[in-house]
């Protein structure tokens, strides 16, 4: 009974690290989406604001 309890211990440890590098690799992409969305807006209006100066 104790190796059973020991391997259901180490499935439910490995779910929670697989969780763990699930939720920072997506906090990783959405900071990444979230800066080019950022850099593009701010180029965009650089763009804007050179073509009008011209």
């Amino acid at each position: 009974m104790s190796l059973q309890g020991r391997t259901v211990s180490r499935r439910h440890t490995a779910r929670f690290y697989l969780l763990l590098i699930a939720a920072i690799v997506l906090v990783i992409v959405r900071a990444t989406v979230d800066g080019m969305l950022y850099l593009l807006s701010a180029g965009v209006l650089l763009m804007i604001a050179c073509s009008t100066s011209s």
